[in-house]
């Protein structure tokens, strides 16, 4: 292997960005493989972990894997970070940058002209953006956990509430870039802040922020924070592919995603954009955390050993499946890639035994599915209504309101989810939907979250077959409130037999998501709730795949809060967002015949 260390790409606005060269020891011209990160390209993370390791392999490893293959790797620092020059702004020069690295890269005397790229997480997000400007040398791209398709809709937004997966980022950003530059007194200055108690102030504004010392991380952190309406801000690329799915259909793109990753709902909705225009991308989905394909569980529950990329036949990690990608689509027939109807392949979660194991998880257990499309064509939606006596039925209950109050100052904890980047203080998976006072999240509440005064829970009886659900979930919910604004958050829970007569079952969160009432409209903009009003809402969960199995019970809890992994909403005007003004909220959901709420989940026969 022949390496050329900090060569010096040169861009259309004359910026240079520094890039590794690794080139296979045969001379001659070969396909290039671009990866590009904001992270360090000497560097690699959990995504190259390999089963049975503790440690990523070495980003020397990786270039002897694909070199050895015939290709030629190419690994490049975004803009303003490692060796390359200009400002890092987050997401927004990915597109232009990296269609002039693929240029560069195709003209070089080393390269065929074919260009293929990958990356994990942001390096996913930097190829799909390069991706919607289109360019003729992209012949294959591998999106590992990570990309846009709407960023507004999931990822840094979702129904009008702010990610704060964005927040604990740029913290903990701002932190590397405090060690890259060996710069101790900003490093303390960074740890000097409460990160916990800045999140509940919400939103940030410029120079009021745990990383105002950065003031270009800063800004990008509270742009998207303060960013609520869906506009030219959200249409940029990098933060927004559904115009260019047209583009994007004529490159043969493999899809990696996982349950609990917070790419999950982009990534699926791009498989199904693609699969519109004739573009049947392979698409797997595993039971992990983001980038944790190396273990096979996800917070408290354990998948089995089945759960490992391994079993599915596709080689022995993530480095294979890649190799073997884009052996498929340089070295054979790409049109018969790009046009085959390729199974989606997902791991369908439960069907364990419930027993912990020496390490204290819960065998969860699963297997391995394939379908032809996603959600598969053999799904078909069951409704389960909201009763009054918290039951969730098949025929529509007699009439009732519930009533819950969203206060700001103690919003319902997170515990778990699909979330990314959420250190120090939450984290991704599942687990048994009881706070501890050591949970991240858990704010100092102890005591389990279906008993709090301020979570509504609807329940099946105790199922006596099992349930298959894979696809969407989504509460259909006539509410209403006293003010202009509250939020509405929903998780589906698989509730476990209890282990003896006087203890309830643990109860393990599957997915879940949220709605901002003044987002009810979606893209049509903000409007603020008229108090006393009652309104038809569909608040949307991510996908999921779960079986429920007989004896169990499906849950469904409803909250006015989900936080940290959501911003807390004051539940103010929306035009006057700021905990300054926050005010207790009064959020009732109504049932019955004229106000038909309910638990909608795709189920297999």
């Amino acid at each position: 292997m022949r390496v050329l260390p900090d060569v010096q790409v040169p861009l259309r606005d004359g910026c240079r960005l520094g890039a590794d060269l690794y080139l296979p020891q045969e001379p001659g011209r070969h396909p290039a493989i671009l990866e590009r990160t904001p992270y360090g390209k000497d560097r690699t993370d959990q995504s190259e972990i390999a089963p049975g390791q503790a440690q990523p392999r070495s980003r020397r490893e990786l270039a002897e894997a694909f070199t050895s293959r015939g290709y030629a790797l190419v690994v490049q620092d975004c803009r303003g970070t490692g060796t390359s020059e200009g400002r890092f702004e987050k997401y927004v020069n990915e597109a232009r940058d990296g269609q002039d690295s693929i240029a560069w890269v195709a003209a070089q005397s080393w390269s065929d002209g074919r260009v293929g790229t990958m990356g994990f997480s942001y390096g996913s997000a930097a190829q799909l953006a390069t991706a919607t400007l289109g360019s003729p040398h992209l012949v294959a791209m591998f999106l590992d956990s990570g990309g846009f398709f709407d960023a507004h809709g999931s990822g840094i937004r979702q129904g009008g509430c702010f990610d704060l997966k964005q927040a604990t980022w740029a913290y903990q950003q701002a932190l590397r870039m405090a060690r890259a530059r060996d710069d101790a007194e900003l490093e303390q200055a960074v740890l000097a802040q409460s990160l916990s108690e800045w999140l509940r102030r919400t939103p940030w504004r410029a120079g009021h922020s745990p990383v105002a010392a950065l003031p270009d991380l800063e800004r990008e952190v509270t742009d998207a924070w303060n960013s609520e309406v869906f506009g030219p801000y959200w249409k940029r690329p990098g933060l927004y592919a559904r115009d260019a799915v047209p583009t994007l259909a004529t490159v043969p793109i493999f899809l990696l995603s996982a349950w609990f990753d917070t790419s999950l709902r982009n990534t699926a909705e791009l498989w199904q954009a693609l699969a519109q225009h004739g573009c049947h991308a392979p698409l797997v989905i595993g039971p992990w955390c983001h980038g944790e394909r190396h273990t096979t569980w996800a917070g408290e529950l354990d998948f089995g050993p089945h759960a490992a990329l391994s079993a599915l036949g596709l080689g022995a990690d993530t480095l294979a499946l890649r190799l073997d990608w884009f052996d498929t689509v340089l070295c054979r027939d790409a049109q018969a890639v790009r046009t085959a109807a390729a199974p989606v392949r997902y791991y369908l979660m439960g069907g364990g035994t419930g027993l912990r194991d020496s390490n204290g998880r819960v065998d969860h257990g699963g297997a391995w599915m394939s379908a032809s499309r996603w959600p598969p064509t053999q799904a078909g939606t069951v409704t389960l209504h909201l009763a009054p006596d918290h039951r969730l039925r098949a025929a529509a209950p007699e009439p009732g309101v519930h009533r819950v109050v969203c206060d700001p100052a103690a919003p319902v904890p997170t515990i778990g989810g699909a979330i990314n980047s959420g250190q120090p203080v939450m984290a991704g998976g599942a687990f048994d939907q009881v706070v501890r006072a050591d949970h991240p999240g858990a704010a100092g509440y102890t005591g389990p979250l279906a008993r709090r005064d301020d979570v509504l829970v609807y329940e099946t009886e105790t199922l006596t077959d099992d349930v298959s659900v894979v696809g969407a979930v989504r509460a259909r919910l006539f509410v209403q409130t006293d003010g202009p604004d509250a939020d509405v958050a929903i998780k589906l829970i698989d509730v476990y037999p209890p282990h003896d007569a006087d203890a309830a079952g643990p109860a393990y969160n599957i997915c879940d998501g949220i709605l901002r009432l003044s987002h009810r409209h979606g893209a049509a903009g903000v409007q603020p709730m008229r108090a006393g009003e009652t309104c038809e809402v569909l608040v949307e969960a991510y996908p999921t795949a779960n079986r429920f199995l007989a004896g169990h019970r499906i849950r469904l809890a409803i909250a006015g809060s989900n936080f940290p992994h959501f911003d807390i909403n004051p539940n103010t005007d929306p035009a006057r967002r700021s905990m300054a003004h926050a005010r207790r909220a009064q959020l009732a959901v109504c049932m019955g015949p004229a106000t038909p709420s309910s638990l909608m989940l795709d189920v297999l026969p």
